[in-house]
């Protein structure tokens, strides 16, 4: 994610790991909800996969694109980021708005948030609040 910033290309992921705290929602790229165990499906064209398929096995029944639907997806997850549609819906959505994002800002946060000095002052932070001085 931050060689892709700093190449001024904008993150597309799931609020998965780091991705919170590394990709600023609608800055540096978008941020979209995994699929959730509780996913209602709005839309009954796209068939959503179960647990024990991969996302990228979602099928458009009749061969007909998905249509847009405003209805929002009732889920358990994190409701703050801009994209509010989850999974591959989600993504779709944030690949559909990624002009939204400036280049020069991914490379401008990278180049503020990421130098080693900062690298390793966090490092030097977090080891002192963990390992008493001697």
């Amino acid at each position: 994610m931050i060689e892709a910033m700093a190449s001024g290309v904008p993150v597309i992921a799931y609020a998965n790991g780091a991705v919170p705290e590394v990709v600023r929602d609608g800055i540096t790229g978008f941020i979209v909800n995994p699929p959730g165990d509780d996913l209602q499906n709005p839309n009954p064209k796209i068939q959503i996969p179960n647990k024990s398929q991969k996302p990228n096995k979602i099928q458009i029944t009749n061969n007909q694109k998905p249509e847009t639907n405003n209805q929002e997806l009732k889920t358990n997850n994190d409701s703050r980021w801009i994209i509010k549609k989850q999974g591959v819906e989600g993504l779709v959505e944030a690949i559909g708005r990624i002009g939204q994002i400036d280049r020069a800002a991914c490379r401008r946060y990278v180049e503020e948030n990421f130098t080693i000095e900062k690298m390793i002052d966090g490092y030097e932070e977090a080891i002192t609040k963990f390992v008493p001085a001697s």
